[in-house]
């Protein structure tokens, strides 16, 4: 096993901030606003989704199979990077901390 390193993966976050600055530089505060309201709506529809479809079954308007039909494996693992999206952290990956200490093993160097 080796040591997973978190260093490349905050240079790869501050080179898409860094884009991201560039580009948004040049929009409208409109189109600005409009993008950075893409994930939160998408989730909230989803969430509708989930408790509606949720509430049809249990007052008995969709049956085990149309509520399976509609809530189907593909959006379940939708939903799933969605909540992993907004509640996940970068500990859970083995992110290593500021101190170069490795989250798995907590030594420093990491040898394993």
């Amino acid at each position: 096993m080796f040591c997973i390193s978190g260093h490349a993966d905050i240079r790869e976050t501050e080179t898409l901030h860094k884009e991201h600055a560039t580009i948004t530089a040049k929009a409208s505060g409109r189109v600005i606003n409009l993008s950075a309201t893409v994930r939160p709506v998408m989730t909230y529809l989803l969430f509708i989704e989930f408790i509606a479809l949720t509430y049809l079954l249990a007052v008995g308007w969709i049956d085990n199979d149309m509520y399976s039909l509609i809530w189907s494996n593909e959006i379940q693992a939708v939903w799933s990077a969605v909540v992993s999206f907004w509640f996940g952290s970068p500990t859970d990956r083995g992110f290593v901390n500021a101190y170069d200490t490795c989250c798995i093993c907590l030594v420093q160097p990491c040898f394993h």
